[in-house]
């Protein structure tokens, strides 16, 4: 009769002989993996500049001389929009104000804006009828430097101004866009000689 202690023996030393004999590989410790967020933040870039084709004076002004029975339309502004805004900008055209007149200047020692520069009673009316003999002033707008068509466009007042350039940009994240505006403004006989004054707002507001 084989002794019991015999074989629990025998068979320890198998195991013992078997593991000796298996690759170390079988007891490597498991792949361990850490993800990890790496996050910036790109500052935002957005302005917005106008320039004129004339001499910019005090107050940001620019001018144009017209005769009585004539138009003049070399008056223009270049609207540029820079920046990097993943969803673009819209870009408006307004009055500064709720009137959307130019109005007569009656005394110019008074400071641009104070209404006692003003006789409000006289002024050249926002209208598309800009043309000889016609006392009106609008503008044209294009993407194109010294290409202007089409009718002429009233100026609206502050709060809902025209549209001038959509850039919704939603595939590339900088722009560098200018827009060009022609203003025009024709005086009739009848108009008072004298200086006639409006202010215009340009808004570029960031689309989400």
């Amino acid at each position: 009769m084989v002794n019991s202690k015999q074989v629990i023996a025998s068979l320890g030393v198998v195991a013992g002989l078997g593991a000796s004999l298996m690759p170390l590989t079988t007891y490597a410790a498991d792949p361990q993996e850490v993800t990890h967020v790496v996050r910036t933040t790109v500052a935002e870039v957005f302005t917005l500049t106008v320039d004129s084709n004339t001499e910019i004076e005090k107050d940001n002004t620019t001018s144009l001389d017209v005769d009585k029975a004539t138009v003049n339309t070399t008056l223009v502004h270049t609207a540029n929009v820079k920046g990097n805004l993943y969803g673009g900008y819209n870009l408006k055209l307004s009055s500064a104000s709720a009137s959307t007149d130019l109005v007569f200047v009656k005394d110019s020692s008074k400071a641009f804006g104070n209404a006692d520069r003003y006789d409000t009673n006289i002024k050249i009316p926002t209208g598309t009828g800009v043309a000889a003999g016609t006392s009106a002033w609008a503008y044209k707008s294009s993407e194109t430097a010294g290409s202007f068509t089409g009718d002429w466009t009233t100026i609206k007042a502050s709060g809902s101004g025209d549209t001038l350039k959509t850039n919704t940009n939603a595939s590339n994240g900088s722009f560098d866009d200018k827009v060009y505006v022609n203003f025009g403004i024709s005086a009739s006989e009848s108009q008072i000689a004298g200086m006639y004054e409006g202010e215009v707002k340009y808004v570029a507001t960031p689309q989400i």
